[in-house]
């Protein structure tokens, strides 16, 4: 935990060296950047509700459980910035400035994790699974960037305790609807600690592409991480 927050520290530290776009660049589509992020984890409830009348769905893209999450986040986002937002082309720098923000996360918690609580390295079969579970994070995450772009610590704050409430609420919704995915309730204690770290930490670079693909690439690998290979 020192290891973490010493990391995260040093990169909210560094934030004025790290160039933020510009705020006029984002247009919301207000109220719905607020109201978009429940209606998306309804959908997602409704969409893994709805595969799992066809069959069990724990085992969907090759891991157990997490490629049913990263589908359940890719619903969520998809409607999210749909309905809250039209964002602006993503620049070469945003790019960039995703991975750097991705290599901060890795050096803040991957690297101690093997020695804490998961193996973080990736296996060959596990790696093949990253970029897609990366990809359907990508939406959630280019939103939440979005809303927060320019937002003051107190509105991040404000952010975190409502993405949390609602992703919360909605996986044990959809613990309920698909009790295949019950192994998520375990992990509801440390939904709120992932968020924190990957706002946090994506503050400091106040881009909203550089937000989303740096804590889509280390989101989609901690899904692929945590979960055995199905």
């Amino acid at each position: 935990m020192a290891h973490l927050a010493g990391w995260l520290l040093l990169v909210t530290a560094a934030a004025p060296l790290f160039p933020a776009a510009a705020p006029a660049a984002v247009r919301r589509r207000a109220p719905w950047p607020w109201l978009g992020l429940p209606l998306g984890a309804l959908a997602a409830v409704l969409l893994l509700a709805a595969l799992g009348r066809f069959g069990d769905i724990s085992g969907l893209g090759g891991v157990l459980v997490g490629g049913a999450l990263a589908l359940w986040f890719g619903a969520l986002g998809v409607v999210w910035l749909l309905l809250g937002f039209r964002p602006p082309w993503p620049a070469g720098r945003d790019a960039l400035w995703g991975l750097v923000l991705f290599a901060v996360l890795t050096l803040a918690f991957g690297v101690m994790a093997g020695r804490v609580w998961l193996p973080w390295w990736l296996t060959p079969e596990r790696f093949a699974l990253w970029l897609p579970a990366a990809v359907a994070a990508l939406p959630w995450l280019l939103a939440a960037g979005l809303a927060q772009q320019g937002a003051s610590a107190r509105q991040r704050a404000g952010w975190w305790l409502f993405q949390t409430a609602v992703i919360v609420a909605g996986l044990l919704l959809t613990v309920v609807v698909a009790p295949g995915l019950g192994f998520v309730t375990l992990l509801m204690p440390v939904i709120p600690a992932v968020l924190a770290g990957m706002s946090l930490a994506g503050a400091a670079i106040d881009r909203p592409w550089s937000y989303a693909i740096g804590n889509a690439l280390f989101f989609g690998w901690l899904l692929v991480a945590i979960f055995p290979l199905a």
